[in-house]
């Protein structure tokens, strides 16, 4: 498929879904829900679990550069994919701006459309924003609007090998190249490290740098701010104890239906994954990494 006819689908997509969404009726009632995690880290589970819930509707990775986004010009004429700071005032206008529209539910072609699918809701009194491509942004969001925060975190080597096997590019130099990044969060050694991990090492090292830039921010304040922290692996390893922490939080009411979402294999889960999750349960996935690489990776 060549590079006209996958973004005309995109955009194709992109109208279908809006159109059969525009009957919603959106009020937030409740505090909108953002979940910030590093891509293949379990965020699109994550969704689905909240979005199980009545009354809530998701928005899918309206920060995705690769998508089609009619309203991508509110952020800026060149955004970069991810988001790595903010690097003046217009800027920080411009994606405020965008952010608040994402929030009144204009974001259409990027929400729940399917009415078929058991948790699509008419009438949405609260979102959940999935965002992988603004992680070192999430104190920013916490500030400027009134929302509660998932930070998901997976183990990094499990997230870069599965990078791997979709032959995505990693995103090092994207975190080098922004000036303002680098003052606030490296020093001049760091910067070197990276450059030479960049230069010299495999494309594991270089995903798993990826993840250390992408998280550095959240990991270097999470204990002090008031959102709930949780990891991949413990939301498969205590399912019900993850639950109930999630439904509390969040003040979410059906502790069952999610625990059957986290159960059954997310969207973008592979297709040998999904039989070895139905087979032997969500945990079979957890080690499976470990027989992946070696000392030559």
């Amino acid at each position: 498929m060549n590079v006209h006819s996958n973004r005309f689908g995109q955009i194709a997509s992109y109208y279908f879904k809006a159109v059969l969404n525009i009957l919603k009726v959106h009020r937030s009632l409740e505090e909108d829900i953002l979940i910030f995690a590093n891509r293949r880290g379990g965020s699109t589970l994550l969704m689905e679990m909240i979005y199980s819930q009545p009354n809530v509707d998701y928005v899918n990775e309206p920060f995705a550069l690769h998508r089609y986004n009619p309203f991508w010009t509110k952020i800026s004429k060149s955004p970069s994919n991810p988001l790595t700071s903010i690097k003046d005032e217009e800027a920080e206008a411009l994606l405020k701006q965008y952010f608040v529209g994402v929030l009144k539910g204009k974001f259409k072609g990027y929400m729940g459309w399917n009415p078929l699918d058991g948790n699509y809701s008419l009438f949405v009194r609260r979102l959940v924003v999935k965002i992988c491509n603004a992680i070192p942004l999430i104190d920013w969001f916490n500030k400027n609007f009134n929302v509660k925060i998932l930070y998901l975190v997976r183990h990094p080597i499990p997230t870069a090998l599965s990078i791997m096997e979709r032959g995505w590019p990693n995103t090092v130099l994207i975190f080098l190249r922004d000036e303002n990044f680098k003052g606030k969060y490296l020093t001049p050694s760091l910067v070197r490290f990276s450059l030479d991990i960049l230069k010299y090492g495999t494309e594991l090292e270089r995903l798993v740098l990826e993840w250390c830039l992408n998280n550095l921010v959240p990991l270097r304040v999470f204990k002090k701010r008031n959102w709930l922290s949780l990891s991949y692996e413990e939301l498969i390893l205590r399912p019900k104890q993850m639950v109930k922490l999630i439904c509390n939080y969040l003040n979410l009411p059906d502790e069952n239906k999610m625990l059957k979402v986290l159960m059954k294999p997310s969207k973008t889960t592979s297709k040998t994954s999904k039989h070895e999750i139905l087979s032997r349960g969500p945990t079979a996935l957890l080690g499976k990494w470990k027989h992946k690489i070696s000392e030559n990776l």
